[in-house]
């Protein structure tokens, strides 16, 4: 007697779900590997400047003690600002590894847009740049870790007016009851393509002429901050913008966060489950 066998739906859903987690792992440990390629090839200019000027120093090749001092002052500079980077990096590491653990709680989301606004509408004004944070309603909530996300979302409008010499940044917020959750948007006047650089960064050389303005790269900035986002439940994306019909339109980055959406009734804040 020839018998046939079917799947049941259940067993249809579990082995999707299997699919669809192991796929989450592997882009997860491709992600954790070219971060932190990433990393090293970022440190190896700001290393490469302080060696240069100290270099200058020790050879007494400076003009006179004034062009020295200004040397050293550089340097000093340059190494004060790579220490908060590693800080960065070894704060992300700590997170990602459960040795420092994130308290997820329900936010309004208009504080931490009023908190972005507030730490960052300087360094736009002084660049001539316009930063527009559009403050969602009252009753919109996320569930985040606070301190996290105010990094996060600090450090992407930061990278844009770090890279930036003219334009707007456009910030802003969409409830999605569907999906339940916050849509956040970041638009800035720059190449979708500057975000990109590090994809095949693995698989390049590094650059000698790699240069460092004090602030990580677009590259090591929306990595780290996926990583960071991963780790609230929430998500990092760019986001394909149409092209323009003029080519005297300028060009534009979009980044979509995607935060599960909180309630406003008071909750017990819950660790995150990092490893």
């Amino acid at each position: 007697m020839k018998r046939n066998y079917s799947a049941s739906s259940s067993d249809t859903d579990e082995v999707q779900q299997l699919k669809l987690a192991c796929q989450m792992a592997t882009d997860m440990a491709q992600l954790k590997q070219g971060f932190l390629g990433r990393i090293s090839h970022e440190l190896r200019s700001p290393l490469n400047g302080l060696i240069g000027m100290h270099q200058l120093i020790l050879n007494d090749l400076c003009d006179s003690p004034e062009e020295e001092r200004e040397f050293i002052a550089k340097a000093h500079d340059s190494a004060l600002k790579l220490i908060k980077l590693i800080d960065e990096m070894v704060m992300i590491s700590k997170t990602e590894q459960g040795t420092d653990v994130m308290e997820i709680e329900t936010i309004p989301l208009t504080e931490v847009f009023q908190d972005i606004y507030d730490l960052t509408y300087l360094q736009a004004a002084n660049r001539n740049l316009q930063l527009d944070i559009v403050m969602p309603d009252p009753e919109i909530y996320v569930k985040a870790d606070l301190r996290r996300l105010r990094q996060v979302l600090t450090s992407l409008v930061d990278s844009a007016i770090a890279h930036m010499s003219e334009g707007s940044i456009h910030l802003h917020a969409d409830p999605v009851p569907e999906t339940q959750q916050v849509y956040l948007y970041l638009e800035d006047q720059r190449s979708p393509d500057c975000w990109q650089e590090p994809v095949d960064l693995l698989n390049t050389p590094p650059s000698p002429e790699l240069t460092w303005n004090g602030s990580p790269s677009p590259g090591l900035t929306l990595m780290a901050n996926k990583l960071l986002l991963e780790l609230m439940h929430g998500s990092l994306e760019l986001l394909n913008v149409p092209s323009m019909e003029s080519s005297a339109q300028p060009e534009t980055s979009r980044i979509l966060c995607k935060l599960p959406w909180g309630s406003s009734e008071p909750e017990t804040p819950t660790h995150a489950i990092t490893n």
